[in-house]
């Protein structure tokens, strides 16, 4: 009997009775993800963020304004010519000056104001009586009201010439303005304007500019 218990008591121990056991559990322990060594969070994917279109278009759209805004005070202030800065601000007071008559339905005037020495440029609405059949027309309020706010902060106007710069020649539809202590070309609502020519001289160079009366746009005059 002793025998009987010794060899069943042998029998049931694993280590004994299979000696392959043991080492199966082990190795399949070891495969076990909870004894892994690759940590679970390292492998999970992170998404990444990143703009939309359309904050892009955003940004870009600011950028644009801020340039818009911003380009021509900075290059009006770097720019040590000053026949170039004259003749930069004659060409767009009179592209401000059309630009408003065609927005506002009113017609406005490019003045250039000569008082001794000095000469200062200036964009402003045509007076009422002096508007001709352009007083007639229909008017809304809006448009109403914005004829009496002056030149905006990102105008510029009214602007000086530079001190040694000179206004040569003044014509405006053919008539020499020169004995006049003001020059005033009209823009009206239908795109057009006076006949108006202009002529700088600074350190002996000459630079000139016209407009056109069909279209009312003024650029410079360059001989071919």
């Amino acid at each position: 009997m002793s025998r009987f218990f010794e060899k069943t008591d042998t029998s049931i121990t694993p280590e004994r009775a299979r000696p392959g056991r043991s080492n199966y559990r082990a190795s399949t322990a070891s495969r076990s993800p909870r004894f892994s060594s690759v940590n679970p969070a390292a492998s999970r994917i992170v998404p990444l963020r990143a703009f939309t279109l359309i904050e892009i278009m955003i940004v870009m759209a600011i950028i644009a304004i801020v340039m818009t805004i911003g380009v021509p005070s900075m290059m009006r202030g770097l720019e040590k010519d000053d026949l170039t800065r004259a003749i930069r601000d004659t060409i767009e007071g009179c592209k401000t000056a059309r630009d408003r008559a065609i927005l506002q339905g009113v017609p406005h005037e490019f003045v250039i104001h000569v008082e001794g020495d000095r000469a200062t440029l200036n964009v402003r609405a045509l007076p009422q009586e002096q508007r001709g059949p352009f007083a007639a027309q229909t008017v809304d309020m809006h448009i109403a009201a914005s004829q009496a706010i002056p030149a905006g902060p990102y105008s510029g106007f009214p602007r000086p010439l530079g001190d040694d710069v000179i206004v040569q020649m003044v014509d405006v539809n053919f008539v020499n303005h020169m004995d006049e202590s003001e020059a005033r070309v009209r823009f009206f609502p239908n795109g057009t304007c006076d006949e108006f020519t202009v002529v700088y001289s600074w350190k002996g160079k000459q630079r000139t500019v016209m407009a056109d009366v069909v279209t009312g746009l003024a650029n410079e005059f360059i001989k071919q």
